[in-house]
């Protein structure tokens, strides 16, 4: 689903975090990697997952993204998925892991703390869990995207220049939203005013 978004509606949103996609690369043309490779991508996925193998989706996809020139595309790759959450769970004999499909687990309960270093990476077997070393978070990560590229703290900060000073509270509201704010205020204070003249009539009478 998260891929079928990328490929249909990218320019929508600002990243993408993949948690074991199942979009078979085979079914992934030379045009549709070109068309997704300048997207804020984050996959994740564990090496021992039955249901989707990641040694023919996440994987070789990955590489070819690399390889296209993406340069703000991240991949967490596990050797398993961690029971955080139950450490007496226990999967293919492995105590402490869920199934290897439940990548989800770890990604919501913040369990991420690695990536792959892209520029160590010189051929698709390289991507194994044991090369998957680099300090790097998910959430973290994905608070700092934005569909044109600029840094967040722009969006509320004086500008892309660090050395511009904040703005001033309210300066960034667009016009009809300031218009909006007055008109609401004008009724709020108006219907006070009306409700203060009633009880005052009442009190006469």
């Amino acid at each position: 689903m998260t891929m079928n978004m990328a490929f249909e509606h990218g320019d929508y949103f600002a990243a993408f975090y993949p948690i074991c996609e199942a979009y078979d690369n085979s079914r992934i043309s030379d045009d549709m990697i070109e068309q997704i490779k300048d997207y804020n991508i984050w996959f994740l996925q564990s090496y021992d997952d039955t249901t989707v193998n990641p040694n023919s989706s996440t994987i070789p996809t990955f590489y070819r993204l690399l390889e296209a020139g993406a340069e703000n595309v991240h991949f967490t790759l596990t050797e398993h998925v961690t029971a955080v959450d139950d450490p007496t769970a226990s999967n293919n004999g492995v105590t402490g892991t869920y199934m290897g499909h439940w990548s989800w687990i770890m990604a919501f309960n913040d369990r991420l703390s690695t990536e792959f270093d892209n520029s160590a990476i010189t051929a698709q077997s390289d991507i194994t869990p044991a090369n998957c070393t680099k300090e790097g978070n998910l959430w973290d990560w994905l608070a700092e995207q934005t569909r044109d590229g600029s840094k967040v703290a722009d969006h509320f900060q004086g500008g892309s220049d660090p050395s511009d000073p904040p703005s001033e509270p309210g300066s960034g509201l667009p016009a009809y939203a300031i218009v909006l704010t007055v008109v609401g205020s004008v009724l709020v204070i108006g219907g006070v005013v009306v409700a203060l003249i009633i009880v005052m009539r009442k009190k006469k009478n």
